[in-house]
């Protein structure tokens, strides 16, 4: 993103890059011959991400069993589970049909392929990137919030700018794009970036630059300091600060006081806040940390200043009703969905609509 208000980041980053997840894991499984079987995490461990076999399972699974099709030679790796448990009689059947009575002696090593070392390598030159992003002496001036929901395989995004006195209707823009890359643990900016990207983008077009953005994603505060606020800070080159219900990375100093120093190797990188609402009896616990452009007391004094006494900050559960609404809008019209890359204008939406997600999101 070039604007003279943004912050520029001295390291060149290269296009984000993907895979075809599922025709790489059709690619594997399609070797499979009758008699041969796997695992959902074989597949993924030959992929080259153990993490992926939840997503692995998930695209087996909701493919229609045909007669050609050969998705009843994954299983779980748990063979008691195979065999015992309801619901699988017809993939045991199959697989009985083609001589296999135990999975022991059916299981055979597949290709590895490591399809995820070139995104592994892509987050570690984003971390970098990001860190290079300047700090703005403006820091707060012009705040927006990020947040992505689904409908299928539809990631929807929603920009909103946040002020203390609240989101205005016409301060909105939203985004949509096609066949998002599945949900992996440690992964998520593939999934969220090119969404997260595009809003930000025609917000930036309709509204001018802001300052800041707070995303619903971890910043440093991630395995690889790549959380999609730092990918998101490291591809627009401008400051952002990620917020995460999960701890990722670090030593939270004081776990019981309403803030806390999050520290790694003795350096502090984030802040743990802590606190009660009026609908949940167990406290709510979110890591907060800075994505590029900033410090973790900076990103520590926004967000305390969005926190209201709900589970969310000001603005980000804007941000997250509103991609929401549009989430369940898209899944009640079929007929509207955009085609792969497209992207929606901004619109008024109603910021106080409450919708449920709609496919997987981050835990």
């Amino acid at each position: 993103m070039t604007d003279s208000a943004a912050a520029a980041s001295t390291v060149p980053l290269p296009t984000c890059p993907g895979f075809d997840f599922r025709g790489a894991v059709w690619s594997l499984v399609e070797r499979l011959r009758p008699g041969e079987t796997t695992s959902y995490g074989a597949v993924a461990k030959a992929l080259g991400e153990p993490q992926a076999a939840k997503a692995v399972a998930s695209e087996l699974l909701g493919t229609h069993d045909g007669d050609g099709c050969p998705c009843h030679r994954v299983t779980r790796q748990n063979e008691a589970g195979l065999w015992a448990h309801g619901g699988t009689g017809e993939k045991t059947e199959r697989l009985a049909g083609e001589g296999v009575l135990s999975l022991s002696g059916s299981r055979v090593e597949l290709p590895r392929e490591d399809r995820f070392s070139p995104l592994r390598e892509w987050q570690s030159l984003a971390a970098t990137a990001a860190r290079s992003v300047r700090p703005r002496v403006d820091f707060s001036k012009h705040v927006v919030a990020v947040d992505v929901s689904y409908a299928e395989s539809t990631a929807v995004a929603a920009c909103v700018r946040w002020t203390p006195g609240g989101v205005a209707d016409d301060t909105i823009a939203l985004a949509q794009v096609r066949d998002a890359f599945p949900y992996v643990s440690g992964y998520l900016a593939f999934r969220e970036l090119p969404a997260m990207t595009a809003a930000v983008e025609r917000y930036h077009t309709q509204f001018g630059c802001p300052t800041v953005i707070v995303v619903d994603g971890s910043g440093r505060l991630h395995p690889r300091e790549a959380g999609v606020a730092s990918c998101l800070a490291a591809v627009l080159q401008l400051p952002t600060v990620g917020v995460t219900k999960r701890h990722l990375r670090g030593t939270v100093v004081d776990a019981t006081a309403s803030e806390s120093p999050i520290s790694v190797d003795g350096e502090t990188w984030g802040t743990r806040f802590r606190f009660a609402t009026r609908r949940s009896k167990k406290p709510i616990e979110l890591d907060v940390s800075p994505g590029g452009g900033g410090n973790a007391a900076e990103a520590a004094n926004l967000i305390r200043s969005m926190l209201d006494g709900h589970r969310l900050p000001a603005g980000l559960r804007d941000a997250d009703r509103l991609s929401r609404f549009e989430a369940q809008r898209l899944l009640c019209a079929p007929a509207a969905r955009p085609n792969e890359d497209s992207k929606q204008e901004s619109v008024r939406a109603p910021v106080g609509t409450r919708t449920s997600k709609q496919s997987s999101r981050k835990p």
